[in-house]
């Protein structure tokens, strides 16, 4: 087992972990986290690259170590939550969601395996059912050191952006995720939700195909579209992509106050799932 912890930026600021949230989005190789107290502050922020070991005893052993190494204690914040990035998925409203249809359901828009594990999230916010497959073995790993922790996906993070919800008054505003393979959107006009979805996505090509692809096909209108770009972007990546859209910008996630000098100057867009 292995691990490197890339980058851990703590505010010297002290709150009981008792009024904190901890959110952690795993990733192909590893994980990020953020901590945020319940007022609104960034306490901490940080990604770890890390081996997947075969059995969820290795992983919670190599887990322990990790959050030993930088003090994070997860039984004692007052929320935690996983976000597991997946691919195969469907949101459902909550008056036509049947409890025991999960896998009917979802078989209506993937493809699945017999072995497939199916989690239901439900999203308030929406008053909507989000189906989605899990198969990351960090998942129950980390539901043992932090029971009541929240299993959560990708696209009801997206969904429930209310920041970016905001935006979409009078114009339609996308949030495009890059990730390793794969680039996540969500698409809001006049503050509603109108479609969520995940992509294949190698290149920035891809991306600009992919975000391009979906402003045609959802009818909008290109020179009124904001795109607000999160996740694997670079100073390259976005210059690239800066003359396909008349209006691009970087999602940082809801609004939070930091008043940290180091933690100011961290690039917040590429942690936004977890800054929600």
């Amino acid at each position: 087992m292995s691990y490197k912890v890339n980058s851990f930026i703590t505010s010297d600021t002290r709150i009981q972990d008792g009024d904190k949230k901890l959110s952690i989005c795993l990733s192909a190789n590893g994980f990020s986290f953020s901590v945020i107290s319940l007022s609104g502050k960034l306490l901490a922020i940080g990604d770890v690259d890390c081996d997947t070991p075969k059995s969820v005893a290795a992983v919670l052993m190599q887990l322990r170590e990790i959050f030993g190494k930088l003090s994070l204690n997860l039984p004692l914040f007052a929320e935690t939550e996983v976000i597991e990035p997946v691919a195969k998925f469907t949101l459902i409203p909550e008056h036509l969601y049947k409890k025991g249809t999960e896998r009917q359901c979802l078989e209506l828009v993937c493809t699945l395996d017999p072995k497939d594990e199916i989690k239901v999230e439900y999203s308030e916010k929406m008053q909507a059912y989000c189906l989605f497959v899990t198969d990351s073995i960090m998942v129950p790993a980390l539901k043992i050191l932090a029971p009541k922790m929240k299993h959560r996906c990708q696209h009801t993070v997206l969904a429930e952006s209310s920041h970016i919800a905001d935006r979409s008054k009078g114009n339609p505003v996308m949030a495009a995720n890059l990730r390793q393979g794969y680039i996540d959107v969500a698409v809001f006009s006049e503050q509603r939700l109108l479609m969520t979805n995940t992509f294949s996505c190698t290149s920035t090509a891809d991306a600009e195909f992919v975000i391009l692809s979906v402003i045609r096909n959802m009818q909008l209108r290109k020179d009124m579209a904001e795109v607000m770009l999160s996740g694997q972007v670079d100073k390259e990546r976005y210059q690239q992509m800066r003359p396909f859209f008349a209006k691009l910008g970087l999602n940082t996630g809801r609004p939070v106050v930091i008043d940290d000098d180091a933690l100011r100057r961290v690039h917040i867009y590429k942690y936004a799932l977890t800054i929600n």
